[in-house]
């Protein structure tokens, strides 16, 4: 990082790779001490919260067969074919499968007829998904046994968000879960055309979601080669096995790609979406006796 800002608590199980000046609003943990360089001249991080390091939070697989098998017994199981899910503010979502084409599915349903468990799954496929959610839902993306690898991806077509927003309303009830056990990507590219989806410097992609990504990170498509592009903002949780660039920077400014800026969600210390994976590490910040 060097310089962007992250809102909420931040952990790494290996180490930061800090320069410049980034900020941490919340308490930040690892592992390993960071990794430190010098950016334009400087390095000097903002700990607001401070830090602790020796900081281990496992994430075992598990989490993700039993996504599965929720889906599976709950017939919200799609094997070998990519879906794409456009939701809609009233609770509905458009389903297609192939998710350029519809060629096999193509209609338009509740989020609870999608995922009576409140959780649906593909396996050797990936997700496309956009639109306005109302309801709780967890979308998991399996690589399964497919042979190139390459499966098992969740991709952000465009703004992503909950019907009543959290930023401005914690009481929201609207939830999505994004679990990919390979990448989440934001695309940059029309799926069906190939064209570069339109954005410019002033530019935002919204997203309002928990994303766990297993062994894969979430990243940019073609970060280092499409034009400056404006900001993701996610609001929301993210959890990935490691680090990765949004864009690429000149001389200190932005030359493609994007600038990210990530929120954390206070409703997500106490509650997630279905099934959603959480972690058994747990710190005392307090105790109190009466």
């Amino acid at each position: 990082m060097t310089g962007d800002s992250l809102f909420g608590y931040a952990h790494t199980n290996t180490r930061w790779n800090l320069g410049g000046r980034p900020y941490f609003e919340s308490k930040v943990t690892a592992f390993n001490p960071p990794n430190t360089m010098s950016y334009n001249g400087v390095y000097d991080p903002i700990f607001n919260g401070g830090t602790q390091w020796g900081i281990t939070v496992p994430r075992p697989t598990v989490n993700l067969s039993r996504l599965e098998t929720i889906a599976s017994t709950t017939g919200a199981l799609v094997d070998g074919k990519d879906v794409g899910l456009e939701f809609f503010p009233d609770g509905r979502v458009h389903v297609k499968i192939p998710a350029t084409t519809g060629s096999t599915r193509e209609d338009t349903v509740t989020i609870g007829a999608l995922a009576p468990s409140g959780v649906f799954a593909v396996r050797n496929a990936d997700i496309r998904v956009k639109g306005v959610y109302q309801g709780q839902l967890t979308l998991t993306a399996l690589t399964g046994t497919a042979s190139s690898g390459l499966k098992g991806n969740i991709w952000i077509d465009g703004n992503l968000l909950a019907n009543t927003p959290p930023r401005s309303n914690p009481s929201s009830t609207d939830m999505l879960g994004l679990v990919a056990e390979r990448m989440t990507y934001l695309t940059t590219k029309d799926p069906v055309t190939g064209i570069l989806i339109p954005r410019n410097p002033g530019s935002i992609v919204n997203i309002e979601a928990a994303i766990y990504c297993q062994n894969g990170v979430f990243g940019v498509q073609d970060y280092d080669a499409v034009p400056v592009s404006g900001r993701y903002s996610i609001f929301g949780s993210l959890t990935m096995a490691a680090s990765t660039s949004s864009g690429t920077l000149s001389g200190g400014v932005l030359a493609h790609g994007y600038l990210k800026s990530i929120a954390h969600d206070p409703r997500y210390l106490t509650t997630a979406p279905p099934s959603f994976p959480v972690s058994t590490k747990f710190e005392l910040v307090s105790w109190w006796e009466s």
